[in-house]
């Protein structure tokens, strides 16, 4: 890893071990903003062999919910999905819609 890389991997490390330390409930925000630094530390683990789309309605970002619910669900997609597949271009799609 190149400086910038290093700066880069450090940044979204330091965003996604700060989660821990707030309790046990967040909020989708808050999630998603974990879930993009995580896969930011993936990305670069895995040498940006995958691209990223995220489709998330604002409207449930206020919304409560466990604090790392995520990430085991988006780890599992990436380990056992991404990183196995044979595809040239990989990609990984996250969405959340509310009702109606």
């Amino acid at each position: 890893m190149n400086c910038i890389t290093n700066q880069v991997f450090f940044f979204a490390f330091t965003a996604f071990v700060q989660c821990f330390y707030n309790s046990l409930f967040s909020n989708v925000e808050n999630e998603m903003k974990n879930i993009r630094a995580y896969i930011t530390i993936q990305k670069e683990l895995q040498s940006h062999l995958f691209q990223v789309s995220y489709h998330v309605d604002s409207s449930l970002y206020p919304c409560k919910i466990p604090v790392m619910i995520l990430q085991p669900i988006v780890e599992n997609a990436i380990l056992h999905g991404l990183a196995s597949s044979r595809k040239q271009d990989r990609s990984l799609s996250l969405s959340a819609f509310g009702k109606g």
